[in-house]
């Protein structure tokens, strides 16, 4: 089985000039070497391309696409579309992974007769210096069902069901099935694409070591900035979610917690139009009115579980009293 199957890596670049060296050499240096490296220029700005040309002049496994800016999504959906190999992964610009990932990740999946394998990952905090592991508890391999049942909440709450990049896929499975990242966005994008592939996989391994290198500025990064369509992206995410969840168990517990993740992102959302500077109060209220018109919306926040602040809000977002929840957000 050493090195017998190819393996696609995508990464999107835009503007990632401090870091895509880093990046394609902890690729290049993998101990599996049968590898094509499709990298996927959106438009930069600085001398990304140029940095990715030099690399692609000197190891033939490199692919180089250039195209104008479309986005994150539609950038990874050329990489699917100009992809050859039997598994697909994905790796962010400015992250790395560790030099066994392939080979290891690789070996579970065929060795299992998997459709995909998931890992965990560090977070790299670089402003505060500081290495974060999110591992998989435990090793496990069995039936999308068994994985619905058993896993897909939990790695819901820890955000390891969220990135296409601690995943490694048979790539048949995306393109029987017509996976791509939904262009309309580029949030909650990488969560709805990871569901679809999940739902469509019969055979579901998670691997408990971790190999993938996540930097971030610094812990706020972690919370989402503001993107105007991002209530849209995460309702698609939810409802792909909650139908999976529907499909494979009955266990009202998974299906709460479903709710719960969808109420506090959207709760983390309407703080951030509160505390956006460039819209009036006119603009805030009308903003929030439309999530709070969202039925769905509704339900999973009075059926979730939410700690003692976010039962306030919850409370004021039940009498509609826009002027006290902005007024509480610009408090704090």
């Amino acid at each position: 089985m050493d090195n017998e199957y190819k393996v696609s890596i995508v990464v999107p670049v835009y503007n990632a000039a401090k870091y895509i060296g880093r990046c394609i050499e902890s690729i290049l240096n993998q101990t599996y070497t049968n590898i094509e490296l499709i990298i996927v220029n959106d438009g930069s700005k600085d001398n990304s391309l140029q940095i990715i040309e030099a690399y692609a002049k000197k190891d033939n496994r490199i692919k180089c696409i250039n195209r104008e800016n479309s986005g994150v999504s539609a950038t990874r959906n050329v990489g699917i579309n100009n992809a050859t190999g039997k598994y697909i992964m994905f790796v962010d610009a400015d992250d790395t992974i560790n030099k066994d990932t392939v080979k290891d990740n690789v070996k579970y999946i065929v060795d299992n007769s998997a459709d995909i394998v998931i890992c965990g990952f560090y977070y790299h905090v670089t402003d505060e210096k500081i290495t974060k592991e999110n591992p998989i508890e435990e090793s496990f391999t069995g039936s999308t069902e068994e994985f619905a049942r058993l896993w897909y909440t939990k790695l819901l709450k820890a955000e390891i069901i969220n990135p296409p990049w601690n995943k490694l896929i048979r790539l048949d499975i995306i393109r029987k099935n017509s996976i791509f990242f939904d262009e309309r966005y580029s949030i909650c994008e990488d969560m709805a694409f990871s569901i679809d592939v999940i739902r469509h996989s019969e055979k579901v391994v998670l691997n408990s070591k971790i190999y993938y290198n996540y930097f971030v500025k610094s812990t706020g990064s972690l919370v989402f900035k503001f993107y105007d369509n991002y209530f849209e992206a995460l309702s698609n995410y939810y409802k792909k979610s909650l139908a999976f969840c529907n499909m494979h168990t009955e266990n009202e517990s998974n299906l709460k917690e479903v709710d719960t993740v969808y109420a506090n992102l959207t709760i983390m959302y309407i703080k951030l139009i509160c505390n956006n500077k460039a819209f009036t109060y006119k603009e805030k209220k009308s903003r929030m009115k439309n999530i709070f018109e969202n039925k769905n919306f509704i339900k999973a926040m009075n059926n979730g579980n939410l700690n003692k602040k976010k039962k306030l809000i919850r409370l004021f977002i039940n009498n509609r009293w826009y002027g006290i929840i902005n007024l509480f957000y610009k408090l704090r």
